[in-house]
């Protein structure tokens, strides 16, 4: 099976985050683009309370710290995580 890609040609940023937050979020980036990690297991390597928002579209929530999440939608088929917001709380 084909590693996992990750797509940030359209993330929104709600706010800037905290240095913090960027080091989480450069980890799980890092964990799907550099070894082709599925986004729900790249999610573990820190608290980040990785939830479905929406089953039927397949949008997963990550957190950053207590005000900034992670919104991406997750492609099953072509093994893509495509970020979609970052920044805020949802």
């Amino acid at each position: 099976m084909p590693g996992w890609k990750l797509d940030k040609s359209k993330v929104s940023w709600n706010r800037t985050i905290t240095s913090a937050a960027q080091d989480k979020l450069d980890m799980f980036q890092n964990e799907i683009f550099n070894k082709g990690t599925d986004s729900r297991i790249a999610a573990k390597q820190f608290d980040s309370h990785c939830e479905c928002l929406d089953k039927t579209n397949n949008i997963w929530s990550i957190r950053l710290s207590q005000s900034d999440r992670v919104v991406f939608r997750i492609n099953d088929v072509d093994h893509i995580c495509i970020i979609e917001a970052v920044g805020g709380h949802y």
